[in-house]
């Protein structure tokens, strides 16, 4: 949910609304979850879920879906929705095609993850694929625009360590944060955005096994801030190879 809400930001035509007069694309992201209970389906949102962070998101889709079998949903918790995640994976499910939710412009359905064989560095070995299928309104969505969000979707799938919460805000930083300005090291090592990174982190490792996270993929990320040439000297990196 959190690359889906991520992706959305730098895709925002498919977290657009369709309406007979106008097309509205939306600035925030509200995305809705489908959750099945006894007599159907029910659609709980997470209101601004860019600005959630994992453990936010984890914790509320487990009281939508507690509360929305139960039948305690109130109808603001299923209203306003600007996109849709539809997941049957837990059924064994490998692909299938959701209806778009109106006035939405896009569904995303997602199936089950699977063990294959994948070539990687010349090497077969097994990998964890799933299957994504995103069904667009072509009235504000054409194809083009929807392959586009699936492949920032995938990067961001494939890098997890990116959906970290404030990822983006030491990226902007535009420092290297093992360099040789010591001093700078020292304030974001004592700066909120450090501390909770690192509790983000651990949050990450808490849950490595559910989210299917692979250490590899963290590393790789983290090379681009050359945080493998020092990675005895920092907690930090400590940590994601622990991972």
């Amino acid at each position: 949910l959190k690359a889906v809400a991520l992706a959305l930001k730098e895709h925002p035509q498919v977290n657009s609304q369709w309406y007979d007069d106008k097309i509205v694309q939306n600035h925030h992201v509200h995305l809705g979850v489908a959750v099945a209970v006894e007599d159907g389906l029910v659609v709980p949102v997470l209101k601004f879920t860019d600005e959630m962070d994992l453990r936010q998101i984890g914790a509320s889709v487990k009281d939508y879906a507690l509360r929305a079998r139960d039948k305690k949903l109130t109808p603001a918790e299923m209203d306003g929705s600007t996109f849709t995640v539809s997941n049957l994976g837990m059924f064994g499910i490998q692909e299938f095609t959701s209806i778009i939710n109106q006035p939405n412009s896009a569904i995303l359905s997602v199936g089950a993850i699977e063990k294959k064989p994948m070539v990687r560095e010349e090497q077969i070995v097994v990998g964890h694929t799933m299957k994504l299928t995103l069904a667009c309104d072509h009235r504000t969505v054409d194809g083009a625009t929807g392959a586009q969000f699936l492949q920032t979707l995938r990067m961001y799938i494939e890098n997890p360590i990116r959906l970290l919460v404030f990822w983006q805000k030491i990226k902007q930083m535009k420092i290297s944060i093992y360099g040789h300005d010591a001093e700078s090291f020292k304030l974001i090592t004592k700066s909120n955005s450090y501390k909770r990174l690192i509790s983000n982190l651990e949050f990450l490792k808490l849950n490595i096994d559910k989210l299917n996270f692979k250490l590899d993929l963290a590393v790789r990320s983290y090379m681009d801030f050359n945080f493998k040439k020092n990675r005895e000297s920092s907690d930090l990196v400590k940590l994601i190879y622990e991972i």
